[in-house]
């Protein structure tokens, strides 16, 4: 949602769905549904609030353990004092970004899958850009839908590194 407002000349507010099934880039929706995951215990990492509680929320809705932290050096901290099946990262973050917390948790937690999301994966898809220790990247927004898919075929072994892909 973006908001733009001025003093005298009124206030234009955009707001973006994403459509199920027809999404730019899809992270596996297909008419299929995704293997079952087990339960999975997950971080997610994402300096915006909002953005974050979504992430988790989806999550939680399907029974999965989550934390979350409200910046990479948090996010780095926790990941190596805990043990998570799953790092959920933002990339665009002050301080530290999501390459830098991908690399981070690669070294610490060796074999810990990392899925990047970002509003830059367009340009990250047409430059083949993805970052050491990311496993899977996911241009924002995202849907409930996609982020399962993707979990499922990281979980089960069906995808080591790979970059979102435009379908039609």
């Amino acid at each position: 949602m973006e908001i733009d407002s001025r003093p005298g000349k009124g206030a234009s507010i955009q707001i973006r769905f994403p459509v199920p099934g027809h999404s730019k880039f899809t992270e596996g929706t297909s008419e299929e549904e995704p293997e079952l995951l087990s339960l999975l215990r997950i971080l997610v990492i994402d300096d915006e609030s909002r953005s974050r509680n979504i992430i988790a929320r989806f999550l939680k809705v399907d029974g999965h353990s989550v934390e979350t932290a409200e910046n990479g050096q948090k996010g780095v901290e926790m990941a190596r004092q805990g043990e998570f099946h799953l790092v959920i990262t933002d990339r665009a973050m002050p301080l530290m970004n999501g390459d830098e917390v991908a690399a981070n948790i690669t070294k610490a937690k060796p074999g810990t899958p990392v899925i990047m999301l970002t509003g830059f994966g367009n340009i990250m898809k047409d430059a083949a850009d993805c970052p050491p220790g990311v496993t899977h990247v996911m241009t924002k927004p995202i849907t409930r839908a996609d982020l399962n898919h993707a979990m499922s075929r990281i979980m089960h072994g069906q995808q080591t590194i790979s970059i979102a892909k435009e379908t039609h």
